[in-house]
């Protein structure tokens, strides 16, 4: 049962990190989406989470023989690389979004709306008058 469960974590393994590889090209690609440079950043840290618990839980309970010596060494050489990868999604992200916020997507609900957002057919409402319940 010790090789359906290794096997289980390795398919994991390998579907997480396949698609943080994924949302980095698209990081790449798409460069004014903050979207995008977020979701890297923040699977790039799940993901090293999750490469520590593998490490502890897969690796020290099989044979050390020559492909999981091969495959432990990996996990480290991959968990290495992602604080810079880290970083530099994170870096990206704060770039994209820039030093007010301005870019982020975040639409405060607090403030009145702006006409400039509304479709044509609606008009805004008047800051102060109660339309009272619609219902």
């Amino acid at each position: 049962s010790s090789g359906i469960n290794a096997e289980y974590g390795a398919v994991n393994y390998h579907i997480g990190n396949f698609f943080v590889l994924g949302l980095g090209f698209w990081m790449l690609s798409d460069k004014s989406n903050t979207t995008a440079s977020l979701f890297f950043a923040t699977l790039v840290a799940a993901t090293a989470a999750s490469d520590i618990l593998l490490m502890i839980f897969f690796h020290i309970s099989e044979n050390l023989n020559g492909n999981t010596k091969f495959s432990l060494f990996m996990t480290c050489m991959n968990l290495f690389l992602k604080p810079a990868t880290f970083l530099y999604g994170f870096s990206e992200h704060k770039r994209r979004v820039g030093s007010d916020g301005e870019g982020s997507g975040y639409t405060n609900f607090d403030t009145d709306v702006s006409p400039t957002y509304l479709p044509d057919h609606i008009t805004p409402p008047v800051p102060g008058v109660d339309i009272g319940n619609p219902i």
